[in-house]
């Protein structure tokens, strides 16, 4: 029986609103419990999967593009990745803004020794009508061969296991799709609280991957078919672009072609943000994804709703609904259950211990889930307000039709 006051019972509709709002939170909590349960399945299945298949005879030709700047901490253990993939006939093309850049000056000493694939060194130049990833996308494109039947894309801020190309060409080998994209797991490098909110969405997103509707390619690990680069007319319509990942997502939409997410592809992506490197890097995220309207909507509304929702719980609470004490004990057994199964995900993904550091946040966010949606709540606002962004130390403004041009530096 709902407990109220004889003043709160003159105002029912608003009350009513609050237990329909209160009864979604509860439903909303059960869901991401079962997203998380469904995910895990899913990812069981494709390992099965992978088990059974075998190596397909005569492997395209993979041209293998890395736009690269400045030299990080687990730069060396990228490109070593990258180098010992156990795919059998592709090449490595890295672009870089100029030969001073310290990501070229490192691979030009790195290779020095012998490698076993192909690698060419570009020098791309400065952007001033795109950003500089799109400046060294388009600089790759213009040394492609005919002989490169599937074009991938990576980031240099990530790692994953030797058969991460493999896996990647074999949905596209078989004819089953056009592209392919895999899914970055932020492994924080200490456990301070940007690094746990930034851990805690990601791992959030990752269930809702799946069919090609809400897939949104990630350029860190995108591969699609030369059939699809030629007829999209990739390097025309990145043209003064502000992106590479969400342009060819909505590009691929469009046309009606088909996209995967390999879910048994594993990348470890490692994060150390503070308060301002977080807001900066997350906001950029949104402001990519807007070009993709329903992603972004998606993006605004899911903390947008909970935070609305669980407000009510409180509310009522506040206001002497008893009943709100057993809504919300419900919510938190459904997120300590969620918990519970996103721990045994993230190990059966990683069994060699490399995201120990993204455990420990998952154990303790069964909490969290307020003050996570609260920050990305105000992450995807800011996104929608003022033109100008910065990537990789460049400052950016942004045009109509998602395209970008660069701010000059004071004084030039």
């Amino acid at each position: 029986m709902l407990i109220f006051s004889a003043s709160l019972n003159q105002i029912t509709p608003f009350l009513w609103l609050l237990q329909v709002l209160a009864a979604f939170w509860l439903v909303q909590s059960f869901f991401a419990l079962w997203k998380t349960k469904r995910a895990r399945m899913l990812y069981a299945n494709c390992a099965k999967q992978v088990q059974r298949d075998q190596s397909l005879n005569e492997p395209p030709r993979v041209a293998l593009i890395i736009p690269a700047k400045g030299v990080s901490s687990q730069f060396g253990d990228f490109v070593e990745f990258i180098l010992a993939q156990d795919y059998k006939n592709f090449h490595v093309i890295f672009v870089a803004e100029s030969a001073a850049d310290p990501a070229h000056v490192f691979l030009i000493e790195r290779l020095k020794s012998p490698t076993l694939r192909p690698v060419q060194l570009l020098v791309a130049g400065k952007a001033e009508h795109s950003v500089q990833k799109i400046h060294n996308h388009l600089a790759a494109f213009r040394v492609l061969e005919p002989e490169d039947r599937i074009i991938a894309f990576a980031d240099c801020d990530f790692c994953a296991s030797s058969n991460w190309l493999s896996l990647l060409v074999e949905p596209l080998q078989r004819g089953q799709c056009d592209f392919t994209t895999a899914y970055r797991w932020f492994v924080p490098t200490n456990l301070n609280l940007p690094n746990r909110i930034a851990s805690i969405i990601g791992t959030s997103i990752e269930p809702w991957m799946g069919p090609s509707w809400r897939i949104c390619l990630w350029g860190g690990s995108m591969l699609m078919t030369r059939e699809a680069f030629d007829s999209l007319d990739i390097p025309k319509n990145f043209e003064h672009s502000f992106n590479d990942d969400v342009r060819i997502t909505r590009l691929a939409r469009e046309s009606g072609k088909r996209m995967r997410y390999v879910r048994s592809v594993a990348a470890i992506s490692p994060i150390d943000f503070n308060w301002r490197s977080f807001f900066s890097f997350a906001r950029r995220q949104y402001m990519h994804i807007s070009e993709q309207r329903v992603l972004w909507y998606m993006g605004l509304l899911t903390p947008f709703i909970y935070l609305l929702s669980f407000g009510s719980c409180l509310a009522l609470l506040v206001s002497g609904n008893l009943w709100m004490i057993a809504f919300i004990g419900l919510g938190l057994t459904s997120n300590i259950l969620r918990t519970r199964i996103r721990l045994a995900y993230i190990r059966e993904r990683f069994p060699n211990g490399d995201a120990k550091t993204l455990e420990s946040v998952v154990r303790r966010s069964w909490w969290m889930d307020p003050i996570v949606n609260l920050i990305h709540f105000i992450v995807v606002v800011a996104s929608a307000c003022g033109p100008h962004v910065t990537w990789a130390g460049i400052r950016y403004r942004l045009l109509p039709r998602h395209r970008a041009e660069v701010v000059p530096s004071p004084g030039k």
